[in-house]
């Protein structure tokens, strides 16, 4: 099932590089889905429509103090509007329960609140 982040012009704002946690793990995301998805990363990315962006490949956002891993399931839920596809026994695993309370506290710092409660629900 498509997010419905994607929206008409979604593809065409270009990619933001987000790099996450101390390890510095790089991710590529579509800028105009993450500014549709969260208001933290409106504000943090400017609007190229209205504000060109005078050199785009200096343009990057650091978040040293998240998980790379609750990260990456953010952009899964970005893109296609699921956390995951896990089994029942893989959602009971202790470690599961961290990731998603991890994927919780990310949501709430990005101003995620669906993310938020979907990963609350898990």
């Amino acid at each position: 099932m498509p997010s419905k982040h994607l929206q008409r012009g979604t593809f065409k704002g270009g990619i933001a590089t987000i790099t996450v946690g101390r390890e510095g793990t790089r991710f590529t995301i579509h800028r105009e889905l993450l500014r549709n998805c969260s208001p933290y990363f409106n504000q943090r990315l400017p609007d190229r429509s209205r504000t060109p962006v005078p050199n785009p490949t200096q343009e990057f956002i650091w978040l040293p103090d998240d998980d790379p891993s609750a990260f990456a399931t953010f952009a899964l839920w970005a893109y296609t509007g699921a956390i995951d596809n896990d089994t029942a026994e893989q959602r009971a695993c202790p470690d599961r329960i961290l990731h998603l309370f991890r994927v919780w506290e990310l949501a709430g710092k990005i101003q995620a609140p669906k993310l938020r409660a979907l990963a609350f629900e898990e």
